[in-house]
């Protein structure tokens, strides 16, 4: 039952055009426009055809010869919780920005939600049991549980949502959960720091500065940098330096709150750095690159270190928006990378990226995935660390698909 269970949301997930519409991050839902375009992926093993009806797709257990990674934490995380409560929030990141406890998300972002609310069950196990937006408790399989959570409450033991923030946080308090469960207003505000972008901006400069060699000009291994600006004078600064830019709001997820700019800014480019730097506090500059394609390193952290769990392909529309990932076992996605980027060099980045994760301050009580974002460049540059998301993302959720 569980299996077909899964097959069937894995048919319904991980169309990439429909994946776009469940991270919702699109308020002009794009999607119920066009859902009858199909969408073809090639690669050197198969060619994937992807229309909304119907995903064929390689499911296989990951397996690769560069899959063992020697870094802290390597071993497996611990057994699941007895009951863990598992709910998918997608419009989590658009709460995050906000900060505020009481926000209100947008009426689409909502219905989007409501529509994926069961897509937990990819990833449940053993006793874990599923929040619903109508409140009622299902378990791993979509029986029912209890109508309400707090009629369930006293027996859960551990939280794992898409993702957390302080509306999050208020939302399950009122609903019966109590405090012990959830972090505290001074862990959240820790977790919502590192959440931001200028997290992705120290750890690539500290990258930088920890390999140096990888990242020469004279090189042909690594390039990257960006530079965090707090002031309209700083971030024209870096513009000037830069040119063609991409400016980048602190907190946004899959694409959104990323602005393109040509060597001249316009006043549609001064009026959203302006917006984004009184409403967020900041902002990052960094040059444009013309990439081959998106891949991501997905980990997963518990006590503030983290382990290596697979390698995750997406893709991306012209404007950056996430628009879907490949399912497929870990051999196969590096045959699909082989003739654009050395595999040795990728299996040295994401050795590096363990331990310098692992020396990032990671908030201690947060134990999930983390996703960094890559780029492959042209000429077979790499660039190591774009964007770092603490929190599910598709690439994660495509892995658990991929063990089916």
């Amino acid at each position: 039952m569980k299996s077909e269970k899964r097959k069937k949301l894995q048919k319904l997930y991980f169309v990439p055009r429909l994946c776009l519409m469940l991270l919702l991050f699109s308020y002009l839902c794009p999607l119920y426009r066009h859902q009858t375009s199909p969408i073809h992926h090639h690669s050197p093993l198969s060619t994937v055809h992807c229309p909304l009806s119907i995903v064929h797709c390689p499911f296989s257990t990951l397996h690769s010869p560069l899959s063992t990674v020697h870094c802290p934490f390597s071993t497996p995380p611990p057994l699941p919780s007895p009951m863990r409560l598992l709910l998918f929030n997608p419009e989590n990141d658009l709460a995050l920005a906000s900060g505020d406890a009481h926000y209100t998300p947008p009426a689409s972002a909502l219905a989007m939600a409501r529509d994926m609310q069961d897509f937990p069950m990819l990833w449940a196990e053993g006793d874990d049991v599923i929040l619903r937006r109508d409140s009622s408790v299902v378990d791993a399989q979509g029986a029912l549980v209890a109508t309400t959570l707090s009629q369930v409450a006293a027996s859960i033991t551990a939280v794992f949502p898409w993702g957390w923030s302080p509306l999050l946080v208020r939302q399950l308090r009122d609903a019966g959960l109590p405090d012990a469960l959830l972090p505290t207003v001074e862990e959240m505000k820790a977790y919502r720091s590192w959440a931001s972008r200028q997290t992705a901006v120290k750890l690539l400069a500290q990258l930088r500065e920890q390999w140096p060699d990888a990242f020469a000009p004279e090189g042909n291994l690594l390039r990257g940098e960006s530079v965090w600006c707090i002031t309209e004078d700083q971030v024209r600064t870096a513009h000037q330096n830069y040119g063609r830019s991409m400016f980048k709001a602190p907190w946004s997820g899959s694409g959104r709150g990323v602005h393109p700019v040509t060597a001249a800014l316009t006043e549609k480019d001064i009026a959203w750095m302006r917006r984004v730097l009184r409403m967020q506090g900041g902002v990052e500059v960094e040059p444009f690159y013309t990439k081959v394609r998106d891949l991501a390193l997905e980990f997963w952290a518990v006590d503030g270190q983290v382990r290596y769990q697979g390698l995750s392909l997406f893709s991306t529309t012209a404007g950056g928006v996430y628009s879907g990932n490949v399912v497929a076992s870990e051999a196969e996605k590096e045959a699909m990378l082989a003739p654009h980027l050395s595999l040795h060099l990728l299996s040295e980045v994401r050795q590096r990226l363990c331990v310098l994760l692992s020396h990032a301050d990671l908030p201690a009580w947060y134990m999930g995935p983390v996703g960094v974002d890559m780029m492959i460049l042209q000429d077979g540059y790499l660039h190591p660390l774009v964007e770092i998301n603490l929190r599910a993302t598709m690439g994660w959720a495509a892995l658990h698909a991929s063990k089916e």
